[in-house]
């Protein structure tokens, strides 16, 4: 009976820790980094950050403020502009409040496997303004995410945290299926990040932007940067570790249906890694190369759209050469 009860005890309390593991939304401190793509070879830094909060109808809110810098060009800054205020409830749901539109919940971290979360509002991203995203009053096009797994995932920083695998489908569109990836605490690890969740539509003329850190503090929390190996890429604004003279890196045809020839230049020598990258960061073939100076792929199973083909030097922790591709 003792062991029972003992094991009942250890049962209820590792249950309890487990409530106790959820993170809340950052209140301050807090940066979303995102970099985002432009034909032909235009870089622009994308940063979501907390400045402060507000009252709105009795209740506090977090402001949240944008700016794009272009990485071409150190003497270019982007304009600090207020977007959006955030706050989360005590349902774990993280509501949002964009100027001209009734609040809605942006997150929310209560859902089970086999839930549905909708949206009435469909936002476009733009890459070069100084706002990230817009709304056309015209067009209304609800779309929904359904949860299809929770596990946890290791951050920069040593911790677990719940992450949410969502696929969102918009109905506009016929039902397009895109997984998503909530993760407790900064949110989604798609695309712009922190308010993927209402912009479904991207302009497709080589734009493109991926997700690529949040700092809290000072602290790098997550980390899945496809330029550069820090956080803000405060080192990359010269671009000077990037080849994109198409020397040392190229590949064709471009567009192309799926079969691609990648041929490495005999000047890139060292301990090289070949990665390719949706254009969310995710990493969807990644090899060394041996001596290997020509590259036969077949990329016909992925999905329609631009990839990132990357040449990293290991022992330098360097990024030397990237193209872009189309599959079509």
């Amino acid at each position: 009976m003792k062991k029972f009860l003992l094991v009942l005890m250890i049962f209820c309390f590792s249950m309890g820790l487990k409530s106790e593991n959820y993170h809340p939304f950052p209140t301050e401190n807090a940066i979303w980094h995102s970099i985002a793509s432009q034909c032909p070879n235009e870089l622009f830094s994308h940063k979501y950050f907390i400045n402060g909060d507000t009252i709105i109808e009795n209740e506090t809110w977090q402001k949240i403020y944008f700016t794009n810098n272009y990485l071409g060009d150190v003497d270019f800054k982007g304009d600090m502009n207020y977007i959006a205020a955030i706050r989360e409830n005590e349902q774990k749901q993280i509501l949002a409040k964009i100027p001209h539109l009734p609040e809605f919940v942006l997150y929310d971290f209560s859902l089970e496997i086999g839930d549905t979360i909708w949206y009435e509002h469909v936002a476009e991203s733009a890459v070069d303004g100084n706002y990230p995203f817009y709304f056309d009053d015209d067009f209304y096009s609800p779309h929904y995410k359904v949860v299809v797994d929770k596990d946890s995932v290791l951050l920069e920083n040593g911790e677990y945290r719940n992450r949410l695998t969502l696929y969102s489908y918009v109905d506009h569109y016929g039902n397009i299926k895109i997984t998503n990836h909530w993760i407790e605490g900064f949110g989604c690890t798609r695309w712009s990040g922190l308010f993927h969740p209402i912009v479904v539509i991207r302009l497709d003329n080589g734009d493109g932007v991926s997700f690529a850190c949040l700092m809290q503090d000072d602290e790098v929390i997550y980390l899945n940067n496809p330029y550069c190996d820090d956080c803000l890429c405060e080192t990359f604004t010269s671009i000077d570790h990037i080849d994109y003279s198409n020397e040392l890196l190229t590949v064709y045809p471009n567009p192309s249906k799926g079969n691609l020839t990648i041929a490495i230049s005999e000047s890139a020598t060292g301990n090289l890694v070949l990665r390719i990258s949706d254009v969310s960061g995710n990493k969807i073939i990644e090899q060394r190369i041996r001596n290997q100076k020509e590259i036969n792929l077949n990329l016909g199973n992925y999905n329609s759209g631009f990839y990132f083909i990357q040449l990293l030097d290991v022992d330098r922790n360097k990024l030397i050469a990237t193209e872009k591709i189309i599959i079509e």
